[in-house]
């Protein structure tokens, strides 16, 4: 499974639902277990916030 689909659609996801939904951002990401090993989901998820972040930021931006 590509890269794309295995990995950057699931953290695109989680980071739109984390910045418009506002949720409590304790929600599980999702990935193919075949495709992303344990580590390399909790790298992804401590990265969640900033990706968060600059969402926010650049959304921010935009307005100006």
């Amino acid at each position: 499974m590509p890269d794309a689909l295995s990995k950057t659609v699931p953290v695109w996801c989680a980071v739109l639902n984390r910045c418009f939904l506002r949720g409590s951002g304790s929600e599980e990401i999702w990935f193919p277990s075949e495709c992303v090993s344990a580590q390399e989901k909790s790298h992804i998820e401590a990265l969640l916030p900033s990706f968060v972040n600059t969402l926010k930021v650049a959304d921010v931006l935009l307005l100006y």
